[in-house]
């Protein structure tokens, strides 16, 4: 099993430096504090994963669910932004019959 990344590699990756900073995390895209969306546990940067379900997960809960690569997560984001797209383009297409 590959060690899935943190949300600090992550926003790492992104900025191409350091994160330490809510700052940097918010300059990344990401959040500095989080919970498990399994058990609750509170999470930070350094000790949450991000996860295929779109939800952070500490390191008990993470299992088979996270991410081996930033390149990885990346590709997961971008699909998902994609489908998050289309779903809102087909909602105002519904709507915009109803008031034409």
């Amino acid at each position: 099993m590959t060690i899935p990344i943190t949300v600090m590699k992550w926003a790492e990756h992104r900025l191409g430096r350091e994160a330490s900073t809510e700052a940097d995390f918010t300059e990344a895209g990401l959040q500095m504090m989080g919970g498990c969306r399994g058990c609750g546990a509170t999470l930070a940067a350094y000790n949450a994963y991000p996860s295929k379900s779109g939800y952070w997960a500490c390191g008990d809960c993470i299992s088979y669910d996270g991410f081996g690569s930033c390149e990885e997560a990346e590709s997961w984001r971008a699909q998902d932004q994609r489908e998050e797209e289309e779903e809102l383009a087909a909602d105002l297409a519904l709507v915009g019959r109803f008031y034409v």
